[in-house]
């Protein structure tokens, strides 16, 4: 992508969030209140996107999405950071990070769920992170990358937005949240992969260096699957 996303104007909501109100809500530590100080210029809450704004129904899981946008002081932020302001609003939510230059940013968001043992509190995930994209680039993208996607419910609109972040297609059958599993176990196996080729290159031992190459043909062989 190289655009950011076009939201309906139905769903603009425009109203500045103090960092204050994120750290009473999050149990912030000094630590991370510095890094908040270090990296956060202005916290905005953008968008609503709801049955109201979107004319789609709720689901149990998913009523609305909220989308933030999160203008830095330099080019980079903490997944600490985007966690304290996920934990502080009681919704899921789909950030918008620009930099400093306000030029560029990228979108980012976790799959966050309620808590199966209690409902009044959140679980997130792992963040997934979208390419840069740039401002005054929209004529060089088409409209559908731009909108959003087409959804029969809430539920479904998070999990296609959620896709749209992950750097691996999503499976037809497969759900977001074991697409993310899936996406774990192949930056794992890669890993994995670039040791041993490491080790091979070191390996002077002839019998040892077929073992090494063997081992390394059946990772290669289980990333294969995995990317599939």
């Amino acid at each position: 992508m190289n655009s950011p996303w076009i939201f309906p104007d139905k769903a603009k909501f425009g109203r500045v969030v103090p960092k204050n109100k994120i750290y009473e809500h999050s149990a912030a530590s000094a630590g991370l209140k510095s890094l908040f100080v270090e990296q956060v210029e202005q916290i905005l809450w953008a968008y609503k996107l709801s049955p109201n704004t979107l004319n789609i129904p709720q689901t149990s899981e998913v009523n609305e999405i909220q989308v933030f946008s999160v203008k830095l002081k330099g080019d980079s932020i903490d997944d600490s950071v985007l966690k304290a302001i996920d934990l502080a609003i009681p919704f899921p939510i789909l950030f918008e990070v620009w930099g400093a230059s306000g030029e560029q940013g990228h979108y980012a968001a976790c799959y966050k769920r309620k808590a199966e043992n209690d409902q009044a509190k959140w679980v997130c995930g792992r963040y997934l992170f979208s390419e840069t994209f740039y401002l005054g680039n929209a004529s060089t993208v088409t409209s559908e990358v731009l909108g959003l996607p087409t959804a029969i419910d809430m539920a479904e609109l998070y999990q296609k937005l959620l896709a749209r972040l992950l750097p691996i297609p999503k499976r037809t059958a497969e759900s977001i949240e074991e697409a993310i599993e899936r996406l774990v176990a192949i930056q794992a196996l890669e890993k994995q992969i670039s040791q041993y080729k490491k080790k091979v290159h070191a390996e002077k031992q002839f019998n040892r260096k077929v073992e090494l190459n063997k081992q390394l043909k059946n990772l290669k062989c289980e990333l294969e699957e995995l990317l599939a």
